[in-house]
């Protein structure tokens, strides 16, 4: 409550200031020409806000998730008058910004119904460098199935757990070569979901590594989970990991919104597959198939179309932006 009614926008709202104060004597130094603010915190959004109106530079406003339109927005527990600065205030950035960006499509139409204006995609992506030199690697020799991030409860599906659950006790050989690796915390929903369905032989936790040894272990990996947050926006997420995991090029199990963004991107580079929260048959029987594919040695894909999702190619992206807003 007092972070959702008090902390408006956010809890780095004593940001402003100081940071509005410090951008006067940088600006007053030096010509910019564009000024770019990504949230959230959406506190950077007011920063630009205020100087842009008093230097008049053109400004972009970028949105990595959405503001009212988040997954926990509902949660913060807003009073009647908290609710309604925060609208107020998301007005005022969509309205003010020369230039309005966000991550997919589905976000970009939420912007739209509450601004009535346009708003550019620039998706999320991945750093070629990362994948540089990597040809080297093995397979895992288990039926690996690898989630890299945090995994908190509402990403915590029972399809899931209850799937490998029953092929390992239809499936004596399957059962001894899967292996689940979870890079990163997980909820302790989680734990207990492994427990429930008895995989806790068959699950490897890993807390840390480093991020050039979570590329080795997705590019290493059999099989690789991107399960989405079960909520009301779900449509537009698409995990930043999502490209990592494309560029990874070894086939993705997604569990979502099988019509939602992050499937069409799946399907657009033909790098794996996705499923809603209940599609248990279906899932089931493509994991079999999976499976099945993995002990003839032929589990591959023949990834296309992932390169529009580099950086290199999404900070062309911008910088074109750039160039329209400057000239």
């Amino acid at each position: 409550w007092i972070r959702g009614n008090l902390f408006i926008p956010d809890a780095k709202l004593f940001w402003l200031q100081p940071a509005y104060k410090e951008l006067i004597k940088i600006l007053n130094s030096r010509k910019i020409d564009v000024i770019v603010s990504t949230g959230p915190p959406h506190t950077t959004h007011l920063i630009a806000n205020k100087i842009k109106k008093k230097f008049d530079i053109p400004w972009l406003a970028d949105f990595r998730d959405p503001w009212t339109n988040i997954d926990f927005y509902k949660k913060l527990n807003l009073s009647f008058f908290a609710d309604k600065i925060h609208k107020n205030l998301e007005q005022k950035i969509l309205r003010n910004a020369n230039v309005v960006t966000t991550v997919s499509k589905s976000w970009a139409k939420d912007f739209y119904k509450i601004s009535k204006r346009e708003i550019v995609v620039i998706n999320n992506g991945f750093d070629p460098a990362d994948f540089e030199k990597k040809s080297n690697l093995n397979l895992d020799s288990n039926f690996s199935i690898t989630h890299a991030g945090s995994m908190n409860a509402d990403r915590n599906h029972e399809i899931f757990w209850k799937t490998l659950n029953e092929l390992c006790a239809s499936n004596a050989d399957f059962s001894k070569n899967l292996e689940v690796k979870l890079i990163g915390p997980v909820d302790f929903s989680v734990r207990e979901s492994i427990y429930k369905f008895d995989l806790h032989n068959n699950v490897t936790f890993i807390d840390q590594l480093s991020h050039n040894m979570v590329i080795d272990n997705l590019i290493s990996s059999q099989l690789l989970y991107l399960p989405l947050n079960n909520s009301s926006n779900i449509s537009g997420i698409i995990p930043g990991k999502t490209y990592e995991y494309i560029a990874s090029k070894r086939p993705i199990i997604c569990i979502g919104d099988s019509n939602g963004d992050a499937a069409e991107i799946i399907n657009q580079t033909n790098s794996g597959f996705t499923f809603s929260f209940d599609d248990f048959d279906l899932f089931k029987q493509k994991l079999l198939l999976l499976y099945l594919r993995y002990k003839e040695n032929n589990l591959n894909i023949s990834s296309k179309n992932f390169s529009i999702y580099s950086r290199r190619k999404l900070a062309e992206n911008f910088a074109d932006v750039f160039e329209k807003m400057s000239s």
